[in-house]
């Protein structure tokens, strides 16, 4: 009497649709002329035909790789089969050849979806420099544009050779503007920028960062006459009726050079 014993089951990597899935086996006791192996839902029937292996003697340990449907329940059965003239015999040992069949039952793993595609990245689309005033610090205006409409973003900045700064600005749409402040003349500055979808359960949508672009601060200007008019000042007789908070530490100071 064969007795067919199923030593290893398992879904080959990577995970696909269909699935292949890898069977070993042993057949003992009288060896068969085949092994037929069967596919069906759990329901306890024997299922579609799906593969079948030859004996061999002496040899009793073999490896066959079927093919299934992927995310699907299955019970698996290896029936050993017996041939007289060609014949499948529809008995063993005066008994119906189902009655040796294994039955093993094994679940298919479905691949993972498709990442979902992230939001097109926003674009650094001008920076402004705006140099120290009476009035002001010197800063940087950074301007991006998106073609997504975006409930926020991601802004990071850096002044070379430091690190990355990050700020999140929760107003959205397709566009925005962050301000560093102060910035001194011939520094080196990055700038990078990404959008995001609000999600209420889970995480944002959110797109890749934009490329770092850099930028060098440009210098301040050394003509009095054009800080004074950049601050919006009219000399009423002369430097002096600035007064000495603002003159007192004298011109280059306060035209910050």
């Amino acid at each position: 009497m064969a007795n067919v014993k199923v030593t290893s089951i398992k879904q080959l990597q990577p995970i696909s649709a269909p699935a292949s899935v890898q069977i070993d086996f042993m057949v003992l006791g009288i060896l068969p002329d085949l092994v037929q192996i069967y596919a069906s839902g759990v329901s306890g029937q024997l299922g579609g035909f799906v593969d079948k292996i030859d004996i061999n003697p002496p040899e009793n340990t073999y490896t066959t790789i079927i093919t299934l449907a992927a995310g699907t329940a299955f019970l698996i059965s290896l029936c050993p089969r017996t041939v007289t003239n060609g014949v499948l015999d529809d008995k063993i040992d005066d008994q119906p050849w189902e009655t040796f069949c294994t039955l093993v039952p094994f679940t298919t793993q479905a691949p993972e979806p498709p990442p979902h595609p992230k939001p097109p990245t926003p674009v650094i689309s001008s920076i402004e420099p705006h140099q120290a005033t009476l009035r002001s610090e010197s800063k940087i205006n950074i301007h991006w544009t998106a073609t997504t409409n975006f409930d926020l973003y991601h802004f990071m900045w850096m002044e070379q050779p430091h690190g990355w700064n990050e700020v999140e600005i929760n107003s959205g749409g397709h566009n925005g503007v962050f301000t560093v402040s102060p910035v001194l003349p011939g520094h080196t500055f990055a700038f990078k920028v990404q959008g995001c979808i609000s999600k209420l359960i889970g995480l944002d949508d959110c797109s890749f960062f934009s490329e770092a672009t850099t930028f060098i601060t440009p210098s301040n200007t050394t003509s009095v006459r054009e800080f004074l008019q950049l601050s919006g000042v009219q000399l009423k007789p002369g430097i002096r009726s600035l007064g000495q908070d603002v003159y007192g530490a004298g011109v280059r100071a306060m035209m910050h050079l």
